[in-house]
Parts: structure tokens; sequence; C-alpha cells
């Protein structure tokens, strides 16, 4: 053996004991399949039914936005809408005048920021008709925990939606 990390040959040696054979381990639970990691800024698109991205991207070009309920643990909601390309420049001209001097900073409070314009409807209150401030000043009243588990839910809602667009882009 040349260094600690290296076996050697031959396990060890037991007295008086054969060794024996490894047994198949018995599966008792069904295996959970891992969420796919798919990149879409490489040009990956997640699995989605086609005819689900179909009905998205006609709600986005002849409604001008999209929505959708989401469930996040067995009882809280959050509706989500497609930001507009206005509220995307309004977080962007709001990020840009605060100063912030770590790119980690500005990636959380952007992805608040994301959250509060998109979200319409959470756990059952409306607050659509909320400003963008007092929406931001809502959720920052959460636990930590649930604002995460709500940008989670987020992202892959907009991943459907580039998915949708895609493939609205592909086939019409």
């Amino acid at each position: 053996m040349n260094n600690e990390f290296e076996f050697p040959d031959e396990g060890p040696k037991l007295a008086g004991k054969k060794p024996t054979k490894a047994r198949e381990p018995k599966a008792t639970m069904a295996e959970e399949k891992p969420e796919p990691t798919v990149n879409i800024l490489d040009g990956g698109t997640p699995e989605f039914d086609e005819l689900e991205l179909e009905q998205l991207f006609d709600e986005l070009m002849f409604d001008g936005s999209y929505s959708e309920e989401v469930k996040i643990g067995k009882r809280f909601t959050v509706t989500l809408k497609t930001r507009s390309g206005k509220e995307a420049r309004e977080i962007m001209n709001i990020l840009d005048k605060a100063g912030y001097s770590l790119g980690l900073t500005v990636e959380s409070i952007r992805s608040l920021y994301n959250l509060a314009q998109s979200a319409v409807i959470v756990n059952s209150r409306d607050i659509s008709g909320e400003s963008f401030e007092k929406k931001v000043e809502l959720i920052e009243q959460m636990p930590t925990p649930v604002i995460s588990a709500m940008i989670v839910a987020l992202m892959k809602f907009d991943r459907k939606v580039e998915a949708a667009v895609r493939h609205g882009e592909e086939n019409f």
C-alpha cells in the first residue's frame, strides 16, 4: 500500500469463516424518480405534455399572459402569472438603483421581486390589486422556507412557460 486510501488486494481474513456471497437487496418502497435537470439556456426542454404547452402558448398569445395555481405541500397554494416586459424592467430599474455589492444579494432580491410580480393569490389571499411594494412586504413577512418553496415553484412555472414558447415557435 502506498497511501492510506488504497485497499489491500485481499480482504481481511476471518479465522474459521468462509466468505459468503452478497445477496441482492430487496426493494421495500417504490423508488422516486428524480426530476430531470434541464438547462433551458442550453437549448434543453423539460418534458411537458404537448397539448398543455400548446394551450399555454395560445393563452399567452391571445390573452397576453398565463396564470396557474401551484400547490406547495399539502395545503399551501400560490397562483402565479407571467410577468410582463414592463414588470421585468421595473425590477431591473430597482436593482440598478439599489447599488448592491454582492451578486448573490442581487439574485436573491431579484428572485423575491419576481415572485412578488408573479404572485396573484397566496394561500387563498388575493394580492393582485396590491402595489408591488405591498406584495414584497407581504411575502417578506412569511417564513423563509415558505418563501424559498414559492421561489422554486416560480422557477418551475417559468421553465414551463419557456418550454411552451419554444414549442410554439417550433410548431406554429
